[in-house]
């Protein structure tokens, strides 16, 4: 359970934002699984959503050196791990990108 003003992030594009989510916790939302089919792969649904979270580590967490070195260490963590299949290495860091991009605030808690 998603603790009282915490960050909750959906893909809205499969998931309907939960009743009363917005009243508690920064929300965050994208369609990802519409965003990865866009691509041309849903399996990269996944990685938009790690760009998404990225973003918002980004945005509240890190400091500029932290956040060079976060997208660096991701793409190159994708890089290593579809070493074989260049293309999928393609469209996940075309996909953590988008994430990264499209992401959308929807609200921050009430008090």
């Amino acid at each position: 359970i998603l603790k009282a003003g915490g960050v909750l992030v959906y893909d809205s594009s499969t998931v309907k934002l939960p009743e009363g989510a917005a009243k508690d916790h920064y929300v965050y939302g994208l369609p990802a699984s519409d965003l990865a089919n866009h691509l041309g792969d849903l399996r990269a649904a996944n990685t938009v959503m790690l760009g998404a979270i990225a973003a918002v580590m980004a945005d509240n967490f890190l400091d500029d050196a932290d956040k060079a070195n976060l997208d660096t260490a991701m793409i190159e963590a994708v890089r290593e791990m579809f070493a074989k299949k260049a293309k999928a290495a393609d469209i996940n860091i075309e996909a953590y990108r988008t994430g990264k991009e499209k992401i959308e605030f929807k609200s921050v808690p009430r008090a």
